[in-house]
């Protein structure tokens, strides 16, 4: 009888996921995923395979989170406006905290910078995400336009396309440690943009 995990699966992940937000993928060493997930090196690879397995496990675990949050506040806002508000103020909280003290940007952004040039993979895992957001965006919009809150100059699949480019934008700009209030006035003003 094959002898019983004594670690949940997805609490793993989640801490290995930790540690390639903080360093990135390539400088994460399997040191590094041991400390973080409290795991040999034996258990890393008998549950998840080597580090690039474990990797993209971990980010597939992200993004199926974030997704899940994201589609949330846009399945159960009163509106789409108020939706889009939520989601771009949830984003800004996450972004609010301190850069001494956790990671920036995403765990998403961050693997697109790294990775999505040369690991195809990662790149299929990004791009469904990045897909299935602009779905996510595109339903809200094209709602929003029904109704007169957004502006319809513009098709709705083109507007959930920039509301994607600018949320990945502002994540990657707050890593520069630019104060949060101005990113606060620079959503605020785009979210205006969108509106009718």
């Amino acid at each position: 009888m094959a002898r019983p995990r004594e670690f949940e699966i997805s609490d793993a992940l989640e801490k290995a996921m930790e540690a390639f937000w903080a360093k990135g993928y390539d400088a994460t060493s399997m040191v590094d995923l041991m400390q973080a997930m409290n795991l040999n090196k034996g258990s890393i690879y008998a549950a998840f395979g080597n580090k690039h397995a474990l990797f993209t496990k971990a980010l597939t675990q992200y993004t199926d989170t974030t997704y899940a949050r994201i589609k949330h506040i846009f399945t159960s806002a009163d509106s789409p406006q108020a939706a889009m508000k939520i989601f771009f103020d949830k984003m800004l909280v996450e972004q609010s905290i301190s850069t001494e003290n956790v990671k920036t940007g995403s765990l998403m952004v961050n693997s697109i910078i790294e990775l999505a040039p040369h690991d195809e993979e990662a790149k299929i895992i990004l791009n469904r995400q990045v897909k299935r957001l602009e779905a996510v965006f595109t339903k809200a919009i094209t709602h929003g336009q029904s109704t007169g809150s957004f502006r319809s100059d513009t098709e709705a699949k083109d507007m959930a396309i920039e509301v994607s480019v600018f949320t990945f934008g502002i994540m990657s700009y707050r890593k520069t440690g630019c104060d949060i209030t101005k990113i606060q006035n620079i959503t605020n003003n785009y979210l205006n943009s969108l509106l009718a």
